[in-house]
Order: structure tokens, then sequence, then C-alpha cells
């Protein structure tokens, strides 16, 4: 709730509010005046945030994306980061996490979309919002599962795709695993990171082929959300996002961008 004083004939929006304690000047949150006997609120130190998560994108498909809105008291730290591809072209998810560093607490997944495998093999997974998609199949090559995961709580990894049916010169692709894809076992084939990573493609190398790598699953954390956070009014799972990866900020309609790992203090 923004605040106006009168200054000079025109009303301002203050910036912020001090106080003269035991003589020193103290900004405050909170203030409230008494009116016809009712004490109400004139100044609030909550304020709106919108969190918009962008999944790494591969040639194989799009990443995901995720976005919540919710009330935050601050100080509140985040901490943003983008990890967890399979290698091989597996996208990384983007990850924002409650906290000064990326250990526990997330809050925020969106998935990155797995390798598209061989050239003449299937296409990655999309990554995901919520579930990872799964990849294309090629020569002989099922296609790799995507992650997945619900609104609440932990989801498999995505199962790996098979090998070629020369297994001495084929290799089986590998499920993912919690907030990592799987490394790729045919070029191109990795995983995209996620909440559960996708699995890699396999490969069949008489043929030259390999199938892609699943995309990895997304997460909105709407349960044991920290005190500060409150009020979560919107989410939605999304998937198609091939701009890059980023995660968006916007507090109180101002947006900034970061596409590199980094503490955000508010």
């Amino acid at each position: 709730m923004p605040l106006h004083i009168k200054d000079g004939g025109t009303w301002r929006e203050a910036s912020g509010v001090h106080v003269k304690d035991g003589g020193s000047w103290r900004e405050i949150s909170e203030g409230h005046i008494k009116d016809g006997g009712v004490w109400r609120q004139f100044l609030s130190g909550v304020t709106t945030l919108t969190i918009d998560a962008h999944g790494s994108p591969s040639p194989g498909g799009s990443g995901g994306r995720n976005y919540v809105t919710f009330d935050l008291a601050p100080p509140v730290t985040f901490y943003i980061s983008f990890s967890g591809g399979g290698g091989g072209g597996g996208g990384q998810m983007a990850r924002v996490n409650v906290g000064p560093s990326a250990n526990g607490n997330e809050l925020v997944i969106a998935g990155g979309s797995g390798g598209n495998g061989s050239q003449s093999g299937g296409g990655g997974g999309q990554g995901g919002g919520a579930n990872g998609q799964n990849s294309g199949s090629a020569s002989n090559c099922p296609p790799a599962g995507g992650g997945t995961t619900n609104n609440s709580g932990y989801g498999p990894g995505g199962s790996g795709g098979s090998g070629g049916p020369h297994s001495g010169r084929g290799c089986s692709g590998s499920p993912g695993s919690y907030l990592q894809g799987n490394p790729t076992c045919y070029s191109n084939s990795g995983g995209g990171g996620g909440y559960y990573g996708g699995g890699s493609g396999g490969s069949n190398f008489d043929s030259n082929t390999g199938a892609g790598g699943g995309g990895g699953s997304g997460l909105i954390r709407n349960w044991s959300l920290p005190s500060a956070l409150t009020n979560l009014s919107s989410a939605s799972f999304n998937t198609g996002s091939s701009g890059g990866k980023k995660v968006i900020f916007t507090l109180d309609g101002s947006p900034t961008t970061y596409t590199s790992d980094t503490p955000v203090s508010i």
C-alpha cells in the first residue's frame, strides 16, 4: 500500500517512512492510525512478487515455463540457478530457491528440453511446466521418458530409452534423477534437467541413430511456504518456452530478468 504526502501542493509517493527512536532514525515497515475509534493500516510492508521461470530449449524442443504470484514481506533472499542438463544437448532447468544458495527449499522450477538425438533420430522431449515430454524415437531406439512430478511432491525420473538391436555396439539410455537429467549415451541425446530430469535416449551405432532425451519436469511449490510468502494468488504450468533460459522477477509491476546464477535479496 503506497503512502503519499503533499509537498508544495503536489502529492508525492513516499519511498520510506522513518521515526526517531532513542535518538536514532529507524525505517518502519507498517503503520496504523486510529480513525473513528478503529485502528486502520496506512502503510504496509507487504509487496507483490511474480516469478516467471523459463527452462532451456534445445534443437529437440522448447523448455518448460512456470510462474507464480504471491505476497511477500521483506526481507527475503532467493537464489536463482540454471543447472541439471544431462549433457549432449540436454537443456538446463531454471530454478528458484528460497534462501542464499541452491541447496533445498525449491520454490519454482521450469524443466529443460531433452537433446534432439541423431540427425535421423527422434527429437528431444519438451521441458516440463509439470511433466516433461517423452522424446521422439529413432531407428530401433524407443523414446526416452520425460521426468514427472505433481504439484505437491515427488515423481519418478524419466525412463531411459532402449539400446539398438546390436547390444554390443549400441547402448541403452538411463533414467533421469532428482534435479538432474541423465548424461547422454549417444551424441545429443541427453535428458533435460528438472525437478526430476528426463531420461537419455538410446542409440543404435550400426545405423548411426539415437533417440532424443526426455524433457525435465517442473515444480511450483504450494505447500509449507516460508512465513514471508503468503496468498499464493496464481500459479500456472506452461510449456512452450523457446526464448532461452531465464527467470523474470516482477516486483510491484517492475520486471528484472536474470540469465545466470545469482542471489536476489528483496
